[in-house]
C-alpha cells in the first residue's frame, strides 16, 4: 500500500511539474530555429558580397588588359616602326573591351624633353609631360568598369 501512494505521488508530482512546463521544449526550438536562421543569412549576406567582389575584379582586370593593349598599339607605332604616334587611337578586343589612347609631346627645350618640333608634329605639347618625348594615357572600359595606364617615353 505503501508502494501505491508513493508511486500517485510520484506520478502526481510530475504531472504538475509537466503542466508547469508545458511549451517549453516549443519555446527553446523555436530560438534555436532562430540562431540557426539567423545565421545563415549572415553567411548568405557575406558570401553575396564576396561574389559581387569576385566578379567585380574580373571586369577591372579585362578594362586594364584593354587600357594595357592600347599601350602596346601606340608603341608598336612609336618604337618598333619608329613613326611619329598618331594623336589618339581607339579599338576594341574580342571580349568587348574597348580602349582609347591619347598620345601627347613632351614641351621642346623644356626640363628633359628630348623631342624636336617635327617628332611632336600634329601632336598637342603638354608642359606637365615630364617624359623625354612623348606621354601615353590608355583608358580601358569593360562593360562599366574603366582602368587607366599612363606611360612616359
Amino acid at each position: 500500500m505503501r508502494e501505491e501512494i508513493l508511486r500517485k505521488e510520484f506520478i502526481k508530482f510530475y504531472y504538475e511539474k509537466m503542466l508547469k512546463e508545458k511549451g517549453v521544449s516549443l519555446y527553446l526550438s523555436i530560438v534555436v530555429m532562430s540562431l540557426l536562421l539567423a545565421i545563415v543569412l549572415g553567411m548568405s549576406a557575406i558570401l553575396t558580397a564576396q561574389f559581387k567582389l569576385i566578379r567585380d575584379s574580373e571586369k577591372s582586370v579585362a578594362a586594364l588588359y584593354a587600357s594595357d593593349a592600347g599601350i602596346e598599339k601606340s608603341l608598336i607605332d612609336i618604337i618598333h616602326n619608329g613613326a611619329i604616334p598618331q594623336a589618339s587611337y581607339t579599338g576594341s578586343l574580342d571580349n568587348g573591351a574597348s580602349y582609347v589612347v591619347q598620345v601627347k609631346c613632351c614641351q621642346p627645350s623644356v626640363g628633359q624633353c628630348k623631342a624636336t618640333v617635327a617628332r611632336c608634329a600634329g601632336l598637342a605639347q603638354d608642359a606637365s609631360c615630364s617624359a623625354n618625348f612623348y606621354c601615353v594615357k590608355s583608358v580601358g572600359k569593360y562593360k562599366e568598369t574603366i582602368r587607366g595606364v599612363s606611360v612616359n617615353i
